[in-house]
């Protein structure tokens, strides 16, 4: 009886401390983009979750600001490919439902 107890109360508690994080981003996120980087970052998801591809196109227009051109002629983004990878989960489900904006749900501040 008591290991059933200490399971319940253990379980409430991870519950309540997903609900308080939870709350609190959702209060704190902008859900707009602070910096080129961002950007440069989210277009790479972008691309990832629209077409499987790895350029960012998408801001073409920066040149060689955020990223390199390949002998493609794509743009490449210079950045890592950790939060690119993270954000794409959300991303793609912000996508499917058409729900959430595409920034909103992979760029919390």
């Amino acid at each position: 009886m008591g290991h059933a107890m200490t399971d319940r109360r253990d379980k409430l508690l991870a519950g309540c401390l997903f609900a308080l994080l939870f709350s609190v981003y959702l209060l704190t996120f902008s859900g707009r983009y602070h910096s080129s980087d961002e950007m440069s970052m989210l277009a790479a998801t972008d691309s990832l979750a629209r077409r499987g591809a790895w350029d960012t196109e998408l801001i073409r227009w920066m040149g060689e600001q955020q990223g390199s051109f390949s002998p493609d002629g794509h743009l490449y983004s210079r950045k890592g490919i950790g939060t690119t990878l993270a954000a794409l989960p959300l991303y793609w489900l912000a996508i499917q439902t058409g729900q959430v904006g595409n920034v909103q749900a992979a760029m919390p501040d």
